[in-house]
């Protein structure tokens, strides 16, 4: 009896050295796939920003290719568009995968019955899922931007009449519109979005008002090199109010994104200046067949600081996910300065 009272004790020791062994196995192996899941908890905001990084760094070709075909009269639109219809494509794909690739951390929320996991996760109610609501509407808006390109695309290849110059002036007005709402309710990058709106609205005026006169068709250009002009003021007035919490690298790189955006400037400054000097209506007609002399090179120059630009905001979001966005450090500097005050007046009042 003692003997197997002690053979039954081993037996127990024994499965109890595997169930622990187990469950060691098994609570890694829950820790991974929790550590994975955070791990992808910021990825629809990345997804959503890489959008932003393509089509910029697409159109700025685009534009560049389209400069070229102004100078050379027997090149076709076709490569120019060709690139702004894949920058519309890169942008929509990763507007798409935002919806999704945010799903584990998602589900792993919602399995601990928590708006989020671990102290630096973002929150699904507030974060993840506003950010997918408005990536569905950014999709949808994308669709409509390549529509308009497509139209203006058919109308400069093919006599189009008077009906496709007005869908494409109709769809024109209605993106601007979409972008000066959206400067107008949503803070983030409202800069950027209220100039390309009221841009495109100017712009617009400005073609309707010059379009019986070619010796004022440098004037369509205008609205563009002042918006950028503001946009550039606007960008340095940002980084000077932030300088306080940015690293020494951010200020490195957001002065040479100030320098990159003032390259574009003076590009498309010039850009105008060969436009008005060659007295063309320019790419605004079909049949015009005129060559716009220069306009290549001073196109180059604005396409590298557009580049310069979607190089250098991917790079400062990268290190937004390791410092946190400025947005988020000027409101803690604000909550420590508060928080300071009150103490520092005490102090001072048991000093008096």
């Amino acid at each position: 009896m003692p003997r197997e009272a002690a053979h039954f004790d081993i037996d127990a020791a024994g499965l109890q050295d595997m169930d622990l062994g187990a469950t060691a196995e098994s609570r890694e192996l829950l820790l991974n796939d929790i550590s994975q899941s955070q791990s992808r908890s910021r990825s629809s905001h990345t997804a959503v920003h890489m959008s932003k990084v393509a089509f910029l760094a697409f159109h700025a070709v685009a534009l560049w290719v389209a400069t070229i075909k102004l100078e050379d009269t027997d090149m076709s639109w076709w490569p120019a568009f060709a690139f702004a219809f894949m920058g519309d494509a890169a942008a929509l794909g990763c507007l798409v995968a935002s919806w999704f690739v945010s799903c584990p951390y998602v589900k792993l929320c919602l399995q601990e019955r928590q708006p989020k996991v671990g102290v630096d996760c973002p929150s699904i109610l507030t974060d993840i899922f506003p950010e997918i609501i408005l990536a569905f509407f950014g999709a949808l808006f994308m669709i409509f931007i390549f529509v308009t390109e497509f139209l203006v695309f058919s109308h400069l290849t093919a006599d189009g009449g008077t009906s496709k110059v007005v869908g494409v002036n109709a769809c024109l007005a209605i993106i601007g519109l979409v972008c000066i709402i959206h400067a107008v309710l949503l803070r983030p990058q409202a800069a950027l979005f209220g100039f390309v709106g009221l841009d495109i609205w100017v712009t617009l005026v400005v073609v309707h008002g010059t379009r019986d006169d070619s010796s004022l068709v440098y004037w369509r250009f205008v609205p563009t090199a002042a918006a950028l002009l503001l946009f550039v003021v606007t960008l340095a007035a940002q980084m000077r109010s932030a300088a306080a919490v940015l690293r020494r690298p951010e200020k490195v790189l957001r002065s040479l994104e100030v320098l990159a955006l003032c390259i574009a400037e003076v590009g498309f400054c010039f850009l105008t200046r060969a436009v008005k000097e060659a007295d063309t209506f320019g790419p605004w007609s079909a049949a015009d067949s005129t060559s716009i002399k220069g306009c290549a090179s001073w196109g180059f120059l604005v396409c590298v600081g557009l580049l310069g630009v979607a190089a250098i905001r991917a790079r400062l979001y990268c290190w937004e996910l390791e410092f946190k966005p400025v947005s988020f450090r000027q409101l803690q500097t604000v909550a420590a300065n508060a928080a300071a005050s009150p103490r520092q007046r005490g102090s001072r009042t048991l000093a008096g």
